[in-house]
């Protein structure tokens, strides 16, 4: 933000974590990446050292000791929740991962996290989906060759379901950056979701032809292959992302449901043994793993797995129906019954929980195996 823009000469950025569980979480999500109150005083101190080397005439008519302030720096970059949310949740699945599962604080500080997420969510109405379109484009209006404004609007339409103009806004992206990877797997991405198939598979090899080590631009490749009907060639790029460092759950995921549909089940479920091995703070794996093993009668490795999945992800509810079905055919009955009121309490309408809970007792015989809903 320019000097001469009208703020408070002492910015508070704005939500600020209450009570911070280790000191720099007031600036930072994790250990390296600012939030924007940490971006907002970085930028502050950046500005402060600077100004005596601005042109004198840049300074004419501004205020002294005064800079925008963290509302006004948000307007112009038409930052709103529905950014705030997509920033939450990248951080949310980041830290479900090493090394922040290690960490001795990892349980306490999701607390506050998933508390912003649900304050984000609860406040995407309409009338504020009204308010930040507005916002993007009077900031675009202002700087229509800001490729990052396009960037953030192209997020909120995606995120209101407006598919096709986030992908024009993806495509004036490319068109002010043709030589990065970013706007060509977005569009990729988005092409795949409206259904033009072979554009994707064009956009994203053109993202990989400038990133190739590009994991998401692979798995989503992989995902246009498996659409085609290109089985192996969707295998290779699925286990191209297992086999790199940063390679996510997603892959093993996606690699193991396609191995079942091939009917390779047993390999399918190595596969996900090897991704609740490799990411075993991830909650997915778990789950479809406690899923297959249910399937085949290993009833006291499915409960082990689906009461991992439950710790990891408590509000998923078909990971509570299926941990509580599995305890109830191990003879674990008041657990079970725990968790079918649990599976109610999150999915009121669950009728397969229902007549479980009401029907559980020593008598009674639950041979229907666990299936993932």
């Amino acid at each position: 933000m320019p000097p001469g823009a009208s703020g408070s000469s002492t910015p508070k950025p704005p939500c600020p974590p209450t009570s911070p569980a280790s000191p720099g979480q007031e600036s930072f999500h994790e250990h390296v990446h600012f939030n924007f109150a940490g971006s907002y005083r970085l930028a502050l101190a950046l500005a402060a050292h600077l100004e005596p080397q601005l042109p004198a005439a840049l300074l004419a008519g501004r205020r002294q000791d005064t800079w925008a302030s963290p509302e006004r720096c948000a307007r112009r970059l038409g930052l709103t929740d529905w950014n705030r949310l997509a920033v939450y949740e990248t951080v949310w699945q980041r830290l479900q991962d090493a090394p922040f599962t290690n960490q001795l604080d990892h349980v306490p500080r999701l607390a506050p996290l998933r508390s912003r997420l649900l304050e984000l969510r609860q406040a995407l109405t309409p009338p504020s989906r009204a308010e930040a379109r507005a916002l993007y484009e009077d900031a675009l209006a202002r700087r229509p060759a800001d490729f990052r404004l396009h960037e953030n609007f192209a997020e909120f339409l995606e995120a209101t379901g407006q598919h096709t103009e986030a992908r024009d806004q993806w495509d004036r992206v490319r068109a002010l950056i043709p030589h990065h990877c970013l706007p060509y797997y977005h569009l990729g991405r988005l092409d795949a979701r409206l259904g033009n198939l072979p554009s994707a598979q064009t956009h994203l090899d053109q993202a990989l032809a400038r990133r190739p080590d590009f994991p998401e631009a692979r798995l989503e490749l992989g995902r246009v292959f498996a659409r085609l009907g290109l089985t192996e060639q969707a295998i290779t790029e699925y286990q191209t992302v297992i086999r790199h460092p940063l390679g996510s759950p997603t892959a093993y995921l996606r690699l193991a449901d396609l191995l079942a549909a091939q009917k390779r089940r047993a390999e399918a479920t190595a596969t996900l043994q090897e991704a609740v091995a490799r990411h075993p703070q991830a909650w997915e794996p778990r789950y479809f793993l406690g899923v297959e093993l249910a399937v085949d009668d290993q009833l006291e490795a499915a409960a082990e797995q689906f009461a991992a999945a439950v710790r990891l992800r408590p509000d998923f509810a078909p990971a509570q129906l299926n941990y509580a079905i599995a305890l109830a055919k191990l003879g674990q009955l008041d657990l079970a019954r725990a968790h079918f009121r649990e599976t109610l309490r999150l999915d009121p309408a669950n009728a397969r929980a229902a007549e479980y809970l009401r029907s559980l007792d020593p008598k009674v015989r639950l041979d229907e195996p666990p299936t993932a809903e």
